[in-house]
C-alpha cells in the first residue's frame, strides 16, 4: 500500500519492489510482485554494474545500456529472468489481481481512515491483555496516552511533513 500512498518514484526512489499479493490482490489466492523502474537511474555512470554496461554473452554481445537506455534494468529484469528462470504470472492470477485492482482506491481510503482512527484513539478504560500490549478502548487521542512516548502520522495535525 506505501506505493499506493507514497509515490517512491515521485521522491526519488529508483526502483519500487511491490507486493501485489498482499495490496493488490489482498486474498493470497495469488502469488505476484511487481518490479517499477523510474528510468532516472544512471547505469553507466558509477562503473558498478558490468552486467548492465558490459557485453553480455548470452545475447551476443549486446550492452544493455547502450541499447536500451532509460529502460535498462526493465528490459535486464525481463529478458534475463524470463529467459533463465521463467517468473510469468499465469492468466487466472492476472485475473484475481485485476479483481483486487479495481478496488484498490477504495482500500487505498479505508486503510488511511483507519490508520488515522488508531492514531488518534487511546486506552482509557476496559483493558484486556493480547500478545502482552494493553487493548483498552477510549476516545482520547494516542498521542495523550502515557504509555507512547510519539506518534508520527501523516493525517496528524501534529505531523512535521
Amino acid at each position: 500500500m506505501g506505493g499506493y500512498l507514497i509515490c517512491p518514484i515521485a521522491l526519488g526512489t529508483d526502483i519500487v519492489v511491490h507486493s501485489m499479493t498482499k495490496w493488490i490482490g489482498r486474498h493470497g489466492n495469488t502469488i505476484a510482485g511487481a518490479v517499477i523502474d523510474s528510468g532516472k537511474f544512471d547505469w553507466t555512470r558509477s562503473g558498478k554494474f558490468p552486467s548492465f554496461t558490459e557485453p553480455s554473452e548470452g545475447y551476443h554481445g549486446l550492452i544493455f545500456s547502450e541499447t536500451f537506455g532509460n529502460t535498462t534494468f526493465a528490459m535486464k529484469l525481463r529478458v534475463k529472468l524470463l529467459r533463465d528462470i521463467g517468473p510469468t504470472l499465469n492468466p487466472f492470477g492476472a485475473f484475481l489481481l485485476i479483481q483486487g485492482l479495481e478496488t484498490l482506491s477504495l482500500h487505498g481510503q479505508k486503510y488511511s481512515d483507519n490508520a488515522l482512527e488508531l492514531a488518534k484513539w487511546a486506552p482509557t478504560s476496559t483493558c484486556s491483555y493480547l500478545f502482552s500490549v494493553d487493548i483498552c478502548i477510549g476516545n482520547r487521542y494516542l498521542l495523550n496516552y502515557s504509555k507512547v512516548s510519539w506518534v508520527s502520522y501523516p493525517g496528524l495535525p501534529s505531523h512535521k511533513y
